[in-house]
């Protein structure tokens, strides 16, 4: 197996400072296929602060949480989740977003978004936002004082992740979110 740089892009700043990877093409000498990993936009945030946001997904990132610039991404999981995750029991995952970079620590909190629609909101008071480090947690963790209210979660966060809304049903010994 082999690995190494593809390419490096660069692009000049612009007001909105937004890029976006939508679409690619690659092609390998002796294989049919290959397969390309696009996801979400990134946006490079500054100490004056700024909002990222992709499709149902957001953060709101005010002045001061960001000691330098920083490139911010929210979008679609890009990375494959632990078998763990995709059969964790007692969580029912509805919306499953990423806010990179994982490592980043904020100086003061900011407020992320996420919602879903399936056709099944109707007020409902088991809804919770829940929470993976990175794409190596194997565990679901609930954002203890996010407030999810009709499919949608906002809380205020102190570090990124990988966040997901959630209902909390029973696992095989009748424990809520066991």
């Amino acid at each position: 197996e082999d690995s190494g740089l593809l390419t490096t892009l660069s692009f000049t700043d612009s007001d909105s400072a937004v890029f976006c990877l939508t679409s690619a093409e690659a092609t390998l000498e002796g294989y049919e296929s290959v397969n390309i990993t696009l996801g979400g936009c990134a946006v490079f945030v500054g100490t004056d602060g700024g909002t990222v946001a992709s499709g149902d997904a957001g953060v709101d990132i005010p002045a001061g949480a960001l000691t330098e610039s920083e490139s911010i991404s929210v979008g679609e999981v890009t990375e494959e989740l632990s078998e763990e995750v995709d059969n964790a029991t007692g969580f029912e995952v509805k919306e499953v977003t990423a806010f990179t970079p994982f490592d980043i620590v904020f100086e003061e909190p900011v407020e992320i978004s996420i919602s879903y629609d399936d056709g099944t909101r109707n007020d409902r008071d088991d809804e919770y936002l829940c929470y993976l480090e990175d794409a190596n947690d194997t565990e679901w963790a609930i954002v203890d004082g996010a407030s999810c209210t009709d499919g949608e979660c906002i809380a205020d966060v102190d570090s990124f992740g990988i966040f997901a809304t959630c209902i909390l049903v029973e696992d095989c010994n009748g424990d809520l979110g066991g």
